[in-house]
């Protein structure tokens, strides 16, 4: 996985060097098809294990994969969103305050996925 991450990094505009042996270890599980449990401390990078994890699956398996995050607290959502954005990484808060032009960007695309 650490190899994968080094390979990623010209394309993304990550704000941190290295993944950390943590983040990297449940990352490795889930893509090993273990369920698994993360436990770790604020402002570890838990975020970065949110996003990392479809790019490492689909840089490996040739596929597109997507992380769904789910969250009760708007300002770490929103914080998120502004984290994968500055990453280059397509990103959007789905919630009430989806803006219109939002709401059907994401209509087309649920149409074009399933066509």
């Amino acid at each position: 996985m650490a190899e994968e991450f080094e390979k990623l990094k010209p394309f993304y505009s990550f704000n941190f060097d290295s993944v950390k042996s943590k983040q990297l270890s449940l990352i490795t599980d889930i893509v090993n098809g273990h369920n698994c449990f993360g436990l770790l401390p604020t402002a570890y990078g838990k975020s970065a294990t949110f996003f990392l994890l479809p790019l490492l699956r689909s840089a490996i398996e040739k596929k597109k994969f997507f992380s769904l995050i789910v969250s009760p607290i708007k300002s770490l959502m929103l914080d998120q969103v502004d984290q994968l954005t500055a990453c280059g990484i397509k990103s959007v808060d789905l919630g009430p305050n989806m803006t219109e032009k939002q709401k059907q960007e994401m209509s087309l695309k649920r149409q074009t996925a399933s066509n």
